[in-house]
């Protein structure tokens, strides 16, 4: 779930922080010390597989073809992947049904409210659990449902236990100013069992967001750049990678729909010659994707991300969008 410059109270700084959140800093300094000493470096990689997580609203969301876009191009990109799709209610849609046929396998989840005895009342929230679960519990990569693959992972798998980029939206009225916003989740991967993922999963006893108020990305974006600050040995023993923002997040939410659907003869991984995919930030209320169904399919060949989709949906010889067979 991406940031979208809301503030959060930084737990690797103790010196201006209440009586209650100096609390949660020891108990926090505590789990990792006892994690550190009870680690082992794994050795076998990132698994190749692919997690998506979507349908965790209260009623069935319909898959659109950007969406679709997001699964197609991951399993080009990442040929070597098995692709595993998670729901709490499955998504509708025809482009769901095209979906489905990439997929390696589903994965149904129980409703949730809570997790380690906090509440989770947004879904967005519920979703953030479930992506970390699951990358801990099987390992492999995690991207969000709103991406285009642009670039293969199989060179961070060999050899890295947890991979994220820097998110690096605008930090000087948040608590992290002077630093880095934070380490987005929309996209990370993971060995089975890693140190770092385990760690951000115990922090969850200590999660405070009740949706879009003052912490709604404390623990997406800004808790795990906290831990790293606090316990720069996460990232010197190579418990995580953390990769530069010009990797996955950028552009960032206020640029997307500009960057990737304004009329230019430029191709999407030329400009963004060092991503391995692009968010198009969803949650952050534009719908410029959400909406390419209904407009002029110029923009399949006039945009640079209508030039990059052709490899997955074309136009039908009635001029309806549908996708092209991998």
């Amino acid at each position: 779930m991406p940031g979208s410059g809301s503030s959060s109270v930084d737990l690797s700084s103790s010196s201006q922080i209440s009586t209650d959140e100096q609390a949660i800093h020891v108990k926090m300094s505590h789990l990792v010390q006892e994690a550190r000493v009870q680690s082992i470096l794994q050795a076998q990689g990132i698994p190749a597989m692919i997690h998506f997580v979507y349908g965790f609203s209260d009623s069935p969301q319909v898959f659109g073809m950007h969406n679709y876009i997001a699964v197609a191009s991951a399993k080009t990109k990442n040929p070597h992947c098995k692709i595993l799709f998670h729901f709490m209610r499955e998504p509708v849609g025809k482009w769901w049904q095209h979906a489905k046929v990439l997929l390696d396998e589903i994965i149904e989840h129980e409703g949730t409210t809570e997790f380690q005895g906090q509440c989770l009342t947004h879904y967005a929230h519920k979703a953030d659990v479930v992506r970390l679960k699951a990358i801990y519990e099987r390992g492999g990569i995690y991207m969000d449902i709103d991406t285009i693959s642009l670039r293969s992972w199989a060179p961070l798998q060999a050899g890295n236990q947890f991979v994220m980029a820097e998110q690096d939206s605008p930090s000087s009225v948040t608590v992290r100013q002077g630093k880095v916003y934070g380490l987005c989740n929309a996209g990370m991967a993971s060995v089975k069992g890693s140190l770092f993922a385990a760690l951000w999963l115990e922090s969850y006893q200590f999660f405070r967001s009740h949706g879009r108020d003052g912490f709604w990305d404390e623990h997406s974006v800004i808790l795990p750049a906290n831990l790293t600050d606090e316990y720069p040995w996460l990232v010197q023993e190579g418990h995580v990678t953390i990769l530069p923002a010009k990797s996955m997040w950028i552009p960032l939410w206020n640029h997307v729909d500009k960057a990737l659907l304004q009329p230019n003869t430029k191709n999407l991984s030329d400009m963004f010659s060092q991503s391995i995919l692009i968010h198009l930030w969803d949650s952050s209320g534009h719908r410029s994707f959400k909406e390419l169904e209904t407009i002029n399919p110029s923009w399949l060949d006039e945009t640079p991300y209508g030039r990059e989709a052709r490899q997955y949906v074309r136009l039908s010889n009635d001029f309806v969008l549908t996708y092209t067979p991998l």
